[in-house]
C-alpha cells in the first residue's frame, strides 16, 4: 500500500514537473516573441505580447522594464511609470531602471516636492535599497550564523589572545546581523506592506472625504505616485509625498 502511494505521489511531482517546465518554456517563448517585436519597432504587439505574460504568472524586473520602456515608446507615461516602479520593487539597485522612472517623472505634470526627513531615515532607507529581502534575510542569517560559530570558538579558545578576537569578531558580525534583520524588515515593509499606486485619470479632483460629496481639494494628473493608506467602498484614501491628503475613485489608481 505505501509502495503504492509513494509510486502515485512520484507520478505527481513528475507531471508536475513536466507541466512546470512546458509554462516555463511558453513563456520564454513569448517573452522572446515580445523582445523581437520590440526590436524591429513593432511596439504594441510586444506590449500586448508582455503584458500577456504577466497575465499568464511569470513576472521579472527585466519583464516589468521592457514593458515599461514599450509603453514610454508610445507616449503612455503613467502605464511606463507603473512598470518601472514595479521593476524598481524587484531590483532596486538597477540603474537603467532608476534612469528611465526618473525620465518617465519627467512629463508627469505633477512635480510634488517630498517633506524633507530625519538624516538617518535617508540613510536607513538607502541602506536597505541596496538589496532585495531576500539577499538582506542571506546576509542576516549568514552572519548570525557566523557569530555563532565564532563565539563558540571564543568559548573553548585557551590563550587569552585569541578569546579576546574570537569574541570581538563575533559581537561585529552580531552587530551586522542585526542591522540585516533590521534592514530585512524595512524593506519587505516598503515591498509588501505599503500599498502604493499611480494615478491614470489625465486630471481627477481628490476629494476631502469618500463619495462625491466631499470637498474639492486639490487636481491630480496621471502618473502621480500616491501612497494608498485605506480603502472605503471604491474610494482610496492617498497620501503625497508632500503629506497632503485625500480621497480618490479606487479605480482611477493602478497599484504598484
Amino acid at each position: 500500500m505505501v509502495r503504492r502511494i509513494s509510486k502515485i505521489l512520484l507520478l505527481f511531482l513528475l507531471m508536475f514537473g513536466v507541466i512546470v517546465s512546458v509554462a516555463a518554456q511558453d513563456s520564454k517563448a513569448n517573452l522572446d516573441s515580445a523582445n523581437a517585436a520590440y526590436s524591429r519597432g513593432d511596439i504594441e504587439s510586444s506590449i500586448v505580447l508582455y503584458e500577456a505574460i504577466i497575465e499568464e504568472g511569470y513576472v521579472a524586473a527585466q519583464l516589468f522594464y521592457n514593458l515599461g520602456n514599450a509603453y514610454y515608446k508610445v507616449n503612455e507615461v503613467a502605464s511606463a511609470i507603473l512598470n518601472f516602479e514595479r521593476a524598481k520593487k524587484m531590483d532596486p539597485v538597477d540603474e537603467d531602471i532608476d534612469y528611465n522612472l526618473r525620465l518617465a517623472k519627467l512629463r508627469t505634470v505633477d512635480k510634488i516636492e517630498s517633506i524633507p526627513t530625519f538624516f538617518i531615515n535617508d540613510i536607513t532607507k538607502d541602506l536597505s535599497n541596496k538589496y532585495s529581502v531576500d539577499v538582506w534575510a542571506l546576509i542576516a542569517g549568514g552572519s548570525l550564523w557566523l557569530s555563532a560559530i565564532l563565539f563558540a570558538v571564543y568559548m573553548i579558545s585557551q590563550t587569552t589572545a585569541l578569546r579576546k578576537l574570537f569574541f570581538w569578531t563575533s559581537l561585529l558580525i552580531l552587530v551586522g546581523g542585526l542591522v540585516g534583520i533590521a534592514m530585512a524588515h524595512k524593506k519587505y515593509d516598503s515591498v509588501f506592506q505599503q500599498r502604493e499606486g499611480i494615478v491614470f485619470s489625465p486630471s481627477i479632483v481628490v476629494q476631502s472625504a469618500p463619495g462625491d460629496n466631499g470637498n474639492d481639494l486639490f487636481v491630480l494628473h496621471e502618473g502621480t505616485k500616491v501612497l494608498v493608506n485605506e480603502e472605503i467602498g471604491d474610494w482610496s484614501k492617498i497620501k503625497l509625498s508632500d503629506g497632503s491628503i485625500g480621497w480618490l475613485p479606487a479605480s482611477t489608481i493602478k497599484i504598484i
